[in-house]
């Protein structure tokens, strides 16, 4: 169980371009939210879980599941997911959050604990770590420095990209959380459901309708199938592109992020 103000953010919503609606679509009976939201319950409390969608997505499943699973629904700015965040906070009287993405049904409830533990021991602003599966790493924020980090933005409307804005060591407390290697180079390999071809592996991995399989059982059913693709990292990482601009006020001739520096390789 994690303290009371700490709010687990599950951000979402419908008009996802890749993989239409894909937050919705079902694994044996199950869609890709609602698998998410039962990993979640085996850990944590009911009040501690939110819906966080956008204005935009207003959809009825989101209220059913709501209403289902005993979770909280808010609905927020469609771009400014800074701003959907802090309300939802202020709502719900939430000091730390964690950032969970709707699209990640196997985000790692453990590193949750051990990463909100080490966020809180520490005082962190932001909290993260770079060697778990891609699809199962949460992110753990407190609110305060997400409102700082909404003042300093550039472009408030490119906040899908939080992780970029936060990688500022001067800006903000940053904590990289370590886990233990399985397999070699397993912060490689990805289990985010983006296209047709990863909801495909999900509904393999969750053929048994295992749903509350760890991240170890994962890695060890991708190694057995022989689904190991490793994903390529870019070291280095420009703050401003066609898709976004992640800079700072602050940033006074930084143009890119070198990702080695906070771990990631």
């Amino acid at each position: 169980m994690l303290n009371s103000k700490i709010g687990l953010l599950i951000i979402c919503r419908l008009n996802s371009k890749r993989l239409n609606k894909k937050i919705l679509k079902e694994v044996n009976g199950k869609s890709i939210l609602e698998i998410l939201i039962i990993r979640l319950l085996n850990k944590f409390k009911k009040k501690q879980i939110i819906i966080c969608s956008s204005h935009l997505s207003k959809n009825k499943k989101f209220k059913m599941l709501s209403k289902k699973y005993g979770v909280r629904l808010f609905y927020g700015n469609d771009k400014d997911i800074f701003f959907r965040m802090i309300c939802a906070a202020k709502k719900y009287n939430f000091q730390n959050i964690v950032r969970i993405t709707g699209d990640n049904p196997l985000t790692d409830t453990d590193a949750i604990i051990k990463m909100t533990n080490s966020h809180l021991k520490k005082k962190s602003d932001f909290t993260y770590t770079t060697n778990l599966l891609i699809g199962t790493r949460p992110e753990i924020l407190k609110v305060s420095a997400l409102k700082k980090c909404r003042d300093l933005a550039y472009d408030r409307f490119s906040s899908e990209y939080m992780t970029y804005f936060f990688l500022r060591k001067k800006e903000f407390k940053l904590n990289r959380v370590i886990f233990k290697e399985i397999i070699e180079n397993q912060n490689k390999l990805s289990v985010s459901v983006d296209y047709l071809k990863e909801f495909s592996l999900l509904k393999k991995i969750l053929k048994d309708k295992n749903y509350n399989i760890d991240h170890n059982e994962v890695l060890n059913f991708l190694k057995k199938n022989n689904y190991i693709k490793k994903i390529a990292y870019k070291r280095f990482i420009p703050l401003v592109t066609k898709k976004y601009n992640a800079s700072l006020k602050t940033d006074n001739n930084v143009n890119f992020i070198d990702l080695k520096k906070f771990g990631y390789r």
